[in-house]
Formats: C-alpha cells, structure tokens, sequence
C-alpha cells in the first residue's frame, strides 16, 4: 500500500485517492525532507534537526524511501510517521500512475533522467540497481511534491537519498541541498560530483569531512559544501550531580559494526580483568557483529563483565549516560574505507560530563581533545585503550575534571539550537519561492 496524499498520510483502502498531479501554488517557503528511512532509531540527529526546524516555524513535508523496520521507535519520532509519506512498491497502481503521467507530460525529461542514471553509474552496478530501483518511487514523490508547492528538497545522506533528491530536481525543477556524514562520502562517490554540482548546497558534519570532499572535488567542495555540526538541546542532558559509587560501569553505545571497534574494547576489557580490576563493561546497540562479539567475549571468559543491552530508547541511554562511570568508543577506519564522522553518542555522553575514550579517527578530534575534553588513543592498539581506560578507573579526579571540559566543548560546538539555526538560515535562502516576473520591483 503506498502512502502519502499531500499532508502524507496513508489513504485506506478504497478510500478518496491523493491527487500528486494537481496542481500546487508555491506561493510560501515549503521544504521537503527525504530520507532512506524515517524514523531510523540510530539516526536521533534527524529527528532532533526536524524536531528544531519545526519549532522554528518551518514548514516541512518528510518523505521516506522505505518504511520503518526497527522494532524501537522514539516517541517523538512516532508522532511524526502519520504524516510521513513513504514510498509505495515500484509496481504499485500509485507509482505507476505517476510514471505515465510523467511520460505523458515530458517523455524527454523522463528518458533523459533514466539515460543520465545509466551513463554515470554503470562503473557501480550497485548503486546502478538502487538508483533503478528508486527511479518510479522518486517519480511519485516529486509528483506528490509538485502538489503540494514544495519549493525545495533537502536529502540526508548523499548516498540513495540524494540520488532521488537529484532525480526529483531533474524532473520538477525543485531546487534541493543535501547532507553528508560518513560512508555516503567514504565508500562510493558514484554521481557525487554530479550532485554537488546541482546542489545549491551542501553541509557535511565534520571539518574533516568538508576537508575530504575539497580534496576530491577541489572548488566544486569549496564553493557549495558547509561544516554544520550535529547538536544536541543541551537541556535534556542533565548531568548527575554525584556519579554512582560502587562498581565502575564502562559504558558504549553504537551500531555493532566494524567500525565501532568493539573487538577492541572487548580486548581492553580482558587486560583489565587480567590485571585483576572490578568493573562492568555495557555495550548498547544492534548489529551484524553482536554474534561474533558475544563469542570473543565467551572466548575471553568475560561473560560476568561484559555484557550487550540490544538497542534502547533515548531516555533509556539517557539513564545509562547517569550510571557509567566513563563511555568508550574505540572507532576504526573499515578495511573497505568506511568509517565514521563524528559518533552522536559521544557528543552526548561529553554532554553528560561522562570522561570519554576514543580514538582520532575522521573527526573525532574535533570533538574530543586529548587530555583536555577526552583520551584519545591509536586505532585498533588494544595495549593503549586498555591503559587509558585503566587511568581513568583508578582516577576519580581526572574523571570529573575532563567530564566538565567535556561538557564545554559540547556546550561551544553542538549546541542543536544555534547549529539547526545556522542550516535553518541556508534553508531558507535556497527555498525562497521566486516571484513572478510581473511582481519584481513592484511598488507595494
């Protein structure tokens, strides 16, 4: 069943069908937001920039590529799915209504996109197949947007999301700008030339980022991509007044993937205990790896240390922030390349004036400095994580003291509201609706 009428919602069965190809009247700012999934539990950074954009006063229509699949949904992001429009089935009566309507209104327009899609992405057959794939969805949304006087379109991701984005903006001529944040720029940069070059704008989440990009695409990165870090409303992290006395909690919460670098805080977890420390090691999060992490630490004879939670609510992880007694994300860079910008869960867990571990991976240091808002340690050098984890245990007053730099750096750096106001203000610029040729200089 595919969803979406111009306020989003799903139409029942047998119910009043939307209208994508009446026309819409842009006559006000109306911007759409267009996503892989929506919502997406480990992506709490969308949801909190929609969250804010709204509380601005922006008008914004969320559209989503494929329906949610996690079994925890924040309630804040909950609330928002009724009036999401996600895309139907490629076969569906709705998207292939909107294929002939386009094919009847601009057969060139429609070939020429398809044409294009195939002559930049046959080197990746993968990011061929998804970008097909998308085709007849993005066909309907930008209908759907066209209906309801869109005037421009912002993607999260530059990977598929952004790749409709371009589609939508080629067919309806809807202006869009787009954001980047890790493997969309590391691992294929298939058609991202293309999409920079179409783009008014683009924000990535780290410096690091912005500088990766101006080496590939050199004036193109300079002229259009921006550094717009995540934030956070620094009012719901509140930290405890005195941490838990008792048994130490290490705490880490992420996606069970590689480049999380679980295997080796699991390993820095075996040396401690080796060197005969008490302490509890909770790891939060879902993934591929959560097998193969649960057998190393059976292997290590760490079961009554370590322990995985499986993933939680953000009010849950925001009780677990109050409990640790110090948060370790030891990230890697992928052996295909992937890898992180800046983790959101250590901006939160520095907001929570918890002392962190990490490593200086993409950037990461431009969050945690070492010795002063952070440790900081090689990648993958299990002998180094398990030393600077072992420091911070025994010291109580370097905890403290790095905890509340921490917290300044967070309170400097990715603070949501002033971050969401500067990307609400490119907004803004990129959708003003033109005025028609007639009213420009007029005389009120």
């Amino acid at each position: 069943m595919a969803r979406g009428a111009l306020a989003g919602r799903e139409q029942p069965s047998g119910g009043p069908a939307e209208r994508p190809d009446a026309p819409g009247v842009a006559t006000a700012m109306r911007i759409a937001y267009i996503m892989s999934q929506f919502p997406e539990l480990h992506e709490t950074f969308i949801l909190r920039e929609i969250v804010e954009l709204r509380r601005r006063g922006m008008d914004l229509r969320l559209f989503s590529l494929r329906a949610c699949r996690d079994a925890i949904v924040h309630a804040e992001a909950r609330a928002l799915m009724a009036e999401t429009t996600y895309a139907a089935f490629f076969w569906s009566r709705r998207v292939l209504a909107a294929q002939i309507r386009s094919l009847r209104r601009g057969p060139g327009r429609y070939v020429q996109t398809l044409a294009f899609l195939l002559a930049r992405c046959w080197r990746s057959p993968k990011v061929l197949a998804k970008s097909l794939i998308v085709f007849p969805k993005t066909v309907y949304f930008g209908q759907v947007m066209q209906a309801a006087g869109v005037t421009h379109i912002h993607a999260h991701w530059a990977s598929i999301p952004t790749t409709a984005a371009l589609i939508i903006s080629r067919l309806t001529e809807i202006p869009f700008s787009f954001s980047a944040h890790a493997y969309d720029i590391f691992l294929d940069r298939t058609l991202l030339k293309e999409k920079l070059r179409a783009a008014r704008f683009a924000v990535t989440c780290s410096g690091f980022a912005r500088h990766y990009l101006r080496e590939h695409f050199d004036g193109l990165a300079d002229r259009k991509v921006s550094v717009n870090y995540h934030g956070l409303e620094l009012g719901r992290y509140t930290p405890p007044p005195v941490r838990p006395r008792g048994t130490s909690l290490v705490l880490s919460v992420g996606r069970l993937t590689e480049q999380k670098g679980y295997e080796y805080l699991i390993g820095a977890c075996r040396r401690l205990r080796q060197e005969g420390r008490e302490f509890r090691c909770w790891i939060v999060g879902a993934g591929p790896l959560r097998a193969a992490l649960e057998a190393q630490v059976r292997r290590a004879g760490l079961q009554e240390v370590v322990s995985f939670l499986g993933p939680k609510t953000h009010d849950e992880v925001l009780a677990l922030y109050r409990a640790a007694t110090l948060f370790v994300l030891p990230c890697v860079v992928c052996r295909n390349g992937d890898r992180d910008g800046i983790p959101n869960v250590l901006i939160e867990a520095m907001a929570m004036e918890l002392p962190v571990v990490s490593t200086p991976v993409s950037g990461i240091p431009e969050l945690v400095v070492p010795r002063e808002t952070g440790l900081l340690v090689p990648e993958r050098d299990v002998t180094a994580l398990a030393m600077a984890m072992g420091g911070l245990l025994d010291l109580p007053g370097l905890r403290r003291e790095l905890g509340r730099r921490a917290r300044e750096r967070v309170q400097a750096l990715f603070d949501g509201s002033r971050n969401v106001g500067d990307l609400d203000r490119m907004l803004r610029a990129a959708a003003a609706p033109v005025q028609p040729r007639d009213e420009v200089g007029a005389t009120p």
